[in-house]
C-alpha cells in the first residue's frame, strides 16, 4: 500500500512562506515511487492555488491545478503548474498522481520541465473522515460492518477537527452562525487555536459564540478514560437557559481531550451554535498529562551565568517533563557545582529516582551555594517513574537565584564543553555543546531515512547512474528497501550493481550489542577489485531492530552505498514483531463464504494483532462457530498477562459442533507490552480454524 510504502520529504525551504532565493531545482531529482511531505513535524501538502514566484526556495514555484482527493484511498491525477514571469502556468505542465491516506496525502512526483523549479508545500488542511460511524460498544469503539466484515474504530483516533475561533464563549460578536445547517457525521474534537476545547457545562449568556442562542451541555463530561456518556444539549435565549426543544449528544473521554458525536439542533432561529471554552484538565495520568520544559540553559554543562534564571518566580502547577534538545532529561541526583544551569544556586535532588514503573516518590531538593551542597532551606518535590522517563511535581525554591538543573536521562553529560564541541559518549548519544550549553541526541531516534530502491544489491540496472560523492552527508541515516529495514552489505558486491558502477560495502560485521557504535571501513567494487579506489570509514550504531549510519562522502564517482534486507537479530518481541491486520479475524465477522485456515501458515516469531488502526487481542472466551472468517474460531482458555513484559503460556481452543474445545488444543506464548500484547503463534491441529481477534481492552 502506497500509504505505508513512501519516501518522506521534510524540506523547510519548500514552505510557501519561504522567500529566500536559494534556487533549488527538482528537475535534478530522479523521482521514484511515492512521497509524503512534512514541514517540521506537521503534515504538508502541495498548494492548490498559484504561488508567487521566488518562493519555496526556488524561482518557479510548482502547485497543482485542481483539488486533492476526498475519499479515503482515492487516487487522482492532477496537472502541475509553475509560477514564472508573471504567469501562473508559464512552462509546459506535467501531471502527478495523488492518493488520499488517513490524515495525509502522498504524491507520485515527476520531474518538472526545467530549472529552477521546485514543489511547494503548505501545512495540510484538516481532512474529514468519510467513514460512517456507529454507536460505541462497551469498550468505547465504533463497530462498522461492511459485507459482514467488522472494523473497530476508536473515536479518540477517528474524528473530525473543529477549530472555529468564533465558537469561543468570549466571543460577543454575533455573526449569526447556525449549526443546524451542518450535516454532522461521526465524531468531532474541538480546538480554540492550538488548545483543546470543550463544550461548556453551564448556561452561556445569549448572543455569544458567534450566534444568538449558544448551545451548552446540561451535565458533566465523562471522567474515566474511554468512558462514553450521553448528555442533553440546551440553548440560551430570551432569558431562558433551555428555551427551545433539547437534543442529546454522545461524549467520549480520551487521553487529554474529549470527542463529541454531535447532532443537529432543533431550530435555526435564533441560530443555535455549539459553544466552546478552553478544556478543563481532567484528572489523568501524570505520565500523559504533563508540561514540557526544554531549556538548554538548565544543563549541568552550562557554565554561562551571564543571564541568570530563577525558578522562584515560576507559578509551578501540575507535573513537568524535562528535555535537553530531543532527549529526555532528569534532575541530577548528586551535588552540582554552583554557577551552572544558568543560575547561581543549582538545585538537585538528595535521593534516587523511583525504579518501578508508575512508582511515585517524594525527594528533598537541595541548593548548592558558597561551598555547601545544601546551603539554603530545602523543599520537596514528587517524582513519578514513567515508561522511559520521569515527571516531576515541582515547587518554588526558597529564593533567587535558584533553578532546577537537568542531565540527559540516558546519558549523564561527561564531556568538557567548548565553543562548539561534538562527541559521542559511552552511552552512544551524540552531544553538541555551544557556548557552554549541551544538547544530546540519540541517533536511533534522530536520523534521516533513505529509501532508494535502486540501492538494492539485486538492482543490476545501471542505465541511470547514481553517485554518493555529490551528496552532502550530515548526521545519521537509516536505510529501507520498501517497508523493510535495510543495511549495508558486509561482503563484496559485484560491480555495476546498486545503481552505480562501484557498489560500496563494509569490510567487517555490524555491531551486535544494543546501542554499540562501531567504525567500519567502506570499500568499493570495480574492475575485478573489491576495494579499488581509496576507502573511507563510517560509524554504525546498533538500534532496536535496525542500524543507523553516520555516512561520509566516498573518494570518487560513480560509487554508491548498497543495501540488503536487514538481518533480524534476537530482540525484544515488543519491538520486533510481525503485524497481522486482517479485518476478517474480527469476532463480529459472520461471513464465512471465504474460509481461512491458519494451519497453512508457517508461523515464525512474534505477532501483534490490529483491527484497522486499533490494537486487537485474541478473545479470552469461547466464540460462536462460523465467525472470524473460518468454521472453528480459535480463542485462548485463560487470561492475558497483566504485568509489563510478563510472558505466559495459554491453551488455544476451537469452537465447533456446539463444543468450545472440540479438536486437539495447542499452546502459544503471550507477552504483555506497553499498551498491547504480542503472541508467539503456532499452527492449529486442523482446518478450518483461525485465530480470532477483538478490539484491545485498555
Amino acid at each position: 500500500d502506497a500509504c505505508v510504502n513512501y519516501n518522506v520529504l521534510n524540506d523547510s525551504w519548500r514552505s510557501t512562506e519561504n522567500t529566500e532565493n536559494t534556487w533549488h531545482c527538482d528537475r535534478y531529482i530522479y523521482w521514484s515511487g511515492w512521497y509524503r511531505f512534512y514541514l517540521g513535524q506537521t503534515n504538508a501538502q502541495i498548494p492548490e492555488k498559484c504561488v508567487g514566484p521566488q518562493r519555496c526556495g526556488t524561482y518557479g514555484t510548482l502547485w497543482i491545478n485542481g483539488t486533492h482527493p476526498l475519499q479515503l484511498n482515492e487516487t487522482v491525477t492532477r496537472r502541475v503548474c509553475d509560477s514564472w514571469g508573471g504567469s501562473c502556468c508559464y512552462f509546459p505542465s506535467h501531471t502527478i498522481q495523488i492518493k488520499r491516506c488517513y490524515g495525509y496525502y502522498i504524491y507520485k512526483l515527476q520531474q518538472p520541465y526545467t530549472c529552477y523549479m521546485a514543489y511547494c508545500t503548505a501545512t495540510i488542511k484538516i481532512l474529514v473522515t468519510n467513514r460512517t460511524s456507529a454507536p460505541l460498544n462497551a469498550e468505547g469503539f465504533m463497530n462498522i460492518t461492511t459485507n459482514g466484515v467488522a472494523e473497530c474504530l476508536d473515536a479518540c483516533v477517528n474524528y473530525n477537527v473543529l477549530n472555529d475561533a468564533w465558537r469561543s464563549t468570549e466571543n460577543t460578536d454575533y455573526s449569526w452562525h447556525c449549526d443546524r445547517y451542518i450535516t454532522w457525521s461521526g465524531w468531532y474534537r474541538f480546538y480554540l487555536g492550538q488548545t483543546n476545547a470543550q463544550i461548556p457545562e453551564k448556561c452561556v449568556a445569549e448572543i455569544r459564540c458567534g450566534t444568538h442562542a449558544p448551545l451548552w451541555i446540561n451535565g458533566a463530561h465523562p471522567v474515566q478514560l474511554n468512558e462514553t456518556v450521553t448528555r442533553t444539549v440546551c440553548n440560551a435565549w430570551s432569558g431562558s437557559c433551555c428555551l427551545f426543544p433539547t437534543h442529546t449528544i454522545q461524549i467520549k473521554r480520551c487521553y487529554g481531550y474529549y470527542v463529541y458525536k454531535l447532532q443537529q439542533p432543533s431550530t435555526c432561529w435564533p441560530k443555535p451554535i455549539y459553544c466552546l471554552l478552553l478544556r478543563n484538565t481532567p484528572c489523568i495520568d501524570a505520565c500523559v498529562n504533563n508540561n514540557v520544559l526544554n531549556d538548554a540553559w538548565r544543563s549541568t554543562e552550562n557554565t554561562d551565568y551571564s543571564i541568570l534564571h530563577c525558578d522562584y518566580y515560576t507559578a509551578w502547577s501540575g507535573w513537568y517533563r524535562f528535555y535537553l534538545g530531543q532527549t529526555s532529561a532528569q534532575i541530577p541526583e548528586k551535588c552540582v557545582a554552583e554557577r551552572r544551569c544558568g543560575t547561581h544556586a543549582t538545585l538537585w535532588i538528595n535521593g534516587a529516582h523511583p525504579v518501578q514503573l508508575n512508582e511515585t516518590v517524594t525527594r528533598t531538593v537541595c541548593s548548592t551555594w558558597s561551598g555547601s551542597c545544601c546551603y539554603f532551606p530545602t523543599h520537596t518535590v514528587q517524582i513519578k517513574r514513567c515508561y522511559g522517563y520521569y515527571v516531576y511535581k515541582l515547587q518554588q525554591p526558597y529564593g533567587c537565584s535558584m533553578a532546577y538543573c537537568t542531565v540527559s536521562t540516558e546519558n549523564p553529560l561527561t564531556f568538557t564543553p567548548g565553543p562548539t564541541h561534538l562527541s559521542t559518549t559511552a552511552q552512544s548519544t551524540e552531544c553538541i555543546t555551544t557556548n557552554g550549553v549541551a544538547e544530546c541526541l540519540d541517533p536511533c531516534a534522530t536520523y534521516t531515512v533513505l529509501n532508494d530502491a535502486w540501492r538494492s544489491t539485486e538492482n543490476t540496472d545501471y542505465s541511470a547512474l547514481h553517485c554518493d560523492y555529490y551528496i552532502y552527508w550530515s548526521g545519521w541515516y537509516r536505510f529501507y528497501l520498501g517497508q523493510t529495514s535495510a543495511q549495508i552489505p558486509e561482503k563484496c558486491i559485484a560491480e555495476n550493481s546498486c545503481g552505480a558502477y562501484g557498489p560500496m560495502w563494509i569490510t567487517e560485521p555490524h555491531p551486535v550489542q544494543l546501542n554499540e557504535i562501531a567504525t567500519r571501513t567502506v570499500c568499493n567494487a570495480w574492475v575485478d577489485s573489491c576495494c579499488l579506489f581509496p576507502s573511507h570509514t563510517i560509524q554504525i550504531k546498533r538500534c532496536y531492530g535496525y542500524y543507523v549510519y553516520k555516512l561520509q562522502r566516498p573518494s570518487a564517482c560513480w560509487v554508491a552505498y548498497c543495501t540488503v534486507y536487514f538481518k533480524k537479530l534476537i530482540l525484544d518481541p515488543c519491538a520486533t514483531h510481525t503485524v497481522l491486520n486482517d479485518a476478517w479475524r474480527s469476532t463480529e465477522n459472520t461471513d464465512f463464504s471465504a474460509l481461512h485456515c491458519d494451519q497453512y501458515i508457517a508461523w515464525s516469531g512474534w505477532y501483534r494483532f490490529y483491527l484497522g488502526q486499533t490494537s486487537a487481542q485474541i478473545p479470552e472466551k469461547c466464540i460462536a462457530e462460523r465467525r472470524c472468517g473460518t468454521v472453528a474460531p480459535l480463542w485462548i482458555n485463560g487470561t492475558h498477562p497483566v504485568q509489563l513484559n510478563e510472558i505466559v503460556t495459554r491453551t488455544v481452543c476451537n469452537a465447533w459442533v456446539d463444543s468450545c474445545c472440540l479438536f486437539p488444543t495447542h499452546t502459544i506464548q503471550i507477552k504483555r507490552c506497553y499498551g498491547y500484547y504480542v503472541y508467539k503463534l503456532q499452527q492449529p491441529s486442523v482446518c478450518w480454524t483461525a485465530y480470532c481477534t477483538a478490539c484491545h481492552k485498555h
